[in-house]
């Protein structure tokens, strides 16, 4: 294929092949000699390999209003893949398929990890600092972000409750390497001491709450920081720790997934069992009769307020109750149980033929005026959709991955369709910083005219 780029590309007209011989020859015998690559490839990315077929994309979706006045809105992003994206109260990161990290939102702490002040951004914008580090995993928190690559993790922003994991508890601007010694302070857990650092431990996944990081381990160790005012480091105390400590758990269980809350920390063990700590008002996370969870403890129910589940036909469906605001009426008479504070509680369940991605989330403990419409069965509120010409040129729509913040939605989804056509307007067109920024490493901002596939 390079040499017939070049073939293509030489100085001299007369050189060139001509465009029968590239269009009937060369470009048959070239996809022929690689055949046996895509053989191993998904079927959904093969087609994006064909000739005038763009290259896959993510399109993420914040959602709202569910309802009648329900909102689906495109967020500005880079036309790439996204392989990993997070949201906190103050800002939002996104890692795409070529390792470039984005951000944009608040930045009061040096959290965008963009160096360039602390100024703060509305549209997308390109973290230079880790290009070439190959980012693969990114975690955002209050006024703090966590990426991860396959040799190191690296924090910023606010380090005032120890989230940054250095040693201290400073802010930094530009991401660091999480040190690799430990803090000498011994914890006991289950009557046993233990003390680890991150210095051989190979990291795989990171979640952060609003002032806390929880960090998994090849291996199964669950290593973690920042504050645990509400016992969510699960370390048995709630006092703030400014550098990573592993927790032992009973019987050396070995877990799979680590998530965070704003509040609480969710453990999900090789078994299938679910551990959990930190705040636990109105009884959310299932542990009776605890305010505090200071130990992870096994769960035994879910006191979450709805739940949407994304199907493998592209279609997201969503039951339990949706809280809307509701001025000059405040309701006294609603059972604890509604309130159920911000916790996130990731399921995957499967069964034959169909696979399904079940996320429970609540309400914010600081919702007082709303009322409740209640949906006792599934109900589809999206639904990605794909025509048979679409599918067959090779453009094509998936559902990605589902998240939560402040009762908002967001829905990410992965296609080779082509990018809707953008209208700028005078303020954009005449905005020198704006323009500066497209060319791929930043989404403009504009007016989407049509939102493709999507139903």
């Amino acid at each position: 294929l390079s040499q017939l780029v070049r073939s293509i590309l030489q100085k001299n007209p007369t050189l060139r092949p001509s465009a029968k011989y590239v269009c009937d020859t060369a470009i048959p015998k070239t996809q022929k000699k690689n055949q046996s690559l895509n053989t191993n490839t998904p079927s959904s990315l093969n087609n994006s390999f064909k000739l005038g077929v763009p290259r896959e994309r993510s399109i993420l979706y914040k959602m709202y209003d569910f309802g009648d006045d329900q909102k689906v809105i495109p967020q500005e992003l880079p036309h790439k893949r996204i392989i990993d994206y997070s949201i906190s109260s103050t800002h939002q990161i996104v890692v795409t398929a070529d390792h470039h990290i984005y951000t944009w939102g608040e930045n009061n702490f040096g959290q965008l990890a963009l160096n360039d002040g602390l100024h703060n951004k509305t549209y997308a914008t390109c973290v230079d600092h880790l290009r070439g580090e190959q980012i693969e995993k990114c975690a955002a928190g209050k006024g703090f972000s966590i990426f991860l690559s396959k040799e190191a993790l690296y924090s910023c922003g606010d380090g005032r409750q120890g989230c940054l994991g250095h040693g201290d508890w400073n802010c930094l601007s530009s991401p660091t390497i999480i040190g690799m010694e430990i803090s000498l302070n011994t914890i006991y857990y289950l009557k046993q001491p233990y003390l680890e650092s991150l210095k051989h431990a190979n990291i795989v996944q990171v979640s952060c709450g609003d002032e806390h990081v929880a960090a998994l381990s090849s291996e199964g160790k669950v290593f973690t920081w920042g504050s645990s005012k509400n016992g969510q480091l699960g370390q048995g105390h709630t006092q703030c720790r400014c550098k990573p400590l592993a927790i032992k758990l009973l019987n050396l269980t070995k877990i799979k997934n680590v998530y965070c809350g704003a509040n609480e920390t969710i453990l999900l063990t090789v078994n299938g069992q679910v551990l959990v700590s930190g705040k636990n008002n109105h009884n959310k996370l299932g542990v009776p009769e605890q305010e505090q969870i200071t130990l992870f403890t096994p769960m035994v129910a879910s006191g979450t307020n709805f739940s949407v589940a994304g199907d493998n036909k592209n279609v997201l469906w969503f039951w339990g109750s949706s809280s809307k605001t509701c001025n000059g009426v405040n309701v006294k008479n609603l059972e604890k149980s509604v309130k159920s504070g911000n916790s996130v509680m990731p399921l995957f369940k499967t069964v034959p033929d169909e696979t399904m991605i079940i996320k429970d989330f609540g309400i914010e403990d600081n919702t007082e005026e709303f009322h409740s419409e209640c949906v006792k069965s599934p109900q589809p509120i999206l639904a990605l959709y794909s025509s048979a010409s679409n599918i067959k040129s090779g453009n094509i729509i998936q559902l990605g991955d589902i998240k939560v913040k402040n009762n908002n939605l967001y829905v990410l989804t992965h296609t080779t369709a082509p990018p809707p056509v953008k209208q700028f307007s005078n303020n954009d067109i005449h905005n020198r910083n704006t323009l500066s920024q497209m060319n791929g490493t930043t989404a403009a901002p504009s007016t989407l005219t049509n939102l493709p596939n999507v139903m």
